[in-house]
């Protein structure tokens, strides 16, 4: 199972949820034009995509993976599923904070080979091009 620091857990995160976005295409991040590696190994990059879904679907924390597509999928703000799920408005932080641990239990489960694929797309198409602040 995937072993790595806190930024690379991070990191691996930050792919997860673009994954789930509806219009994520991966560009590469900087100004720069630089050759993108689509397909890492012989596996091209929607098929990892694929399987960095399933991680999710095998998990434990079923109302905070709905939770999170709603928030990736439908783009609905914290505060509005704290709403949703019948808590006070101030309650966008627990299930926020209930998301990463889901996406935490997910990433600790992924294969090796899946996490470092998972590194390679941050480094190629998101490293400093991401803005973080909603999470």
């Amino acid at each position: 199972m995937a072993s790595g620091n806190l930024q690379q857990y991070l990191q691996v995160r930050l792919v997860i949820r673009e994954c789930y976005k509806p219009d994520t295409t991966f560009r590469v991040a900087s100004e720069t034009k630089r050759t993108a590696n689509l397909a890492f190994s012989q596996m091209p990059l929607e098929c990892i995509l694929m399987e960095v879904r399933s991680c999710l679907w095998e998990t434990e924390y079923i109302v905070e993976l709905q939770w999170f597509k709603m928030r990736y999928i439908d783009n609905v703000p914290w505060c509005q599923l704290a709403l949703k799920a019948g808590m006070k408005y101030g309650s966008g932080n627990y299930i926020k904070e209930r998301c990463d641990t889901m996406l935490d239990d997910a990433i600790s489960k992924m294969p090796t080979w899946l996490f470092n694929r998972c590194l390679d797309i941050y480094d190629d198409h998101l490293k400093g091009g991401v803005n973080d602040k909603d999470w």
